[in-house]
């Protein structure tokens, strides 16, 4: 555990410019009032916040469909980048981004290897819960890769 606390300023942009926030949760957290909300505005978020060890956390979003996603990432001393696109572009696992972080850029890695080798059965499984969320008898709430 670090005996200062570490600040950490998240910024980025958001493709579904519909978002109006994100959600910051500590990533085995439960939702409750310890969540941070960042505010989005035309697609883009800036936001500073402090933690004092490492640990994963996750960013929690929903578009006008009420379709939510979960992005997790590592926060570092200093600025980390987000490019997030919606979960209806095929592939989107794929495109979203982050910069900043030795272990990030570890995890984008393994994202990558992980989408190449299963994106079509990836992309198979969200068509077939699309398939039975439009049959109703299927929700699809929470997403994350």
């Amino acid at each position: 555990m670090n005996a200062q606390p570490f600040q950490c300023t998240i910024k980025g942009t958001v493709s579904d410019t519909s978002i109006e926030e994100l959600k910051l949760f500590k990533f085995l957290e439960v939702a409750n009032d310890s969540v941070f909300v960042v505010p989005v505005k035309n697609g883009k978020f800036n936001y500073t916040f402090q933690f004092d060890k490492d640990e994963a956390y996750r960013f929690e979003y929903f578009n006008h469909k009420s379709e939510g996603w979960i992005f997790p990432f590592f926060p570092i001393d200093g600025e980390i980048n987000f490019t997030l696109f919606p979960l209806e572009i095929n592939g989107s696992y794929l495109i979203n981004k982050i910069e900043g972080g030795q272990i990030n850029q570890e995890y984008m890695g393994f994202r990558e290897i992980v989408g190449t080798q299963y994106n079509i059965q990836i992309d198979q499984l969200y068509n077939r819960w699309d398939s039975l969320e439009e049959a109703g008898i299927f929700t699809m709430i929470l997403l994350w890769y």
